[in-house]
């Protein structure tokens, strides 16, 4: 191999490693969030009184009073797809935002 092409795999392997790397920061981040409020989000729904069996949700929004849920319920549920709003204080209120 010569030299520059020695030079490129290298510098080739550095950027995917960094990617690597930062697509994980945030997908870990995003896991963190959505375990310490899972059973908050669920206990809001009833709650709310909201038709929603929780299929799967994600992290539509976060910022430094509030995160916002995105909430995809399972077939059997009335409702399709709604958000949910959780406070980042202390008591972690969390209420439906969307149907």
């Amino acid at each position: 191999m010569t030299r520059k092409t020695t030079l490129f795999l290298v510098c080739a392997f550095e950027i995917a490693l960094i990617l690597f790397v930062a697509a994980w920061t945030a997908w870990t981040d995003e896991m963190l969030d959505k375990g310490n409020y899972s059973a908050t989000i669920k206990d809001s729904l009833d709650k709310n009184g909201a038709d929603c069996r929780v299929d799967t949700y994600s992290v539509k929004e976060k910022t430094s009073i509030a995160i916002i849920f995105s909430i995809k319920c399972t077939h059997a549920s009335y409702l399709k797809e709604i958000e949910v709003t959780c406070t980042q204080i202390p008591s972690e209120q969390c209420f439906v935002s969307r149907y």
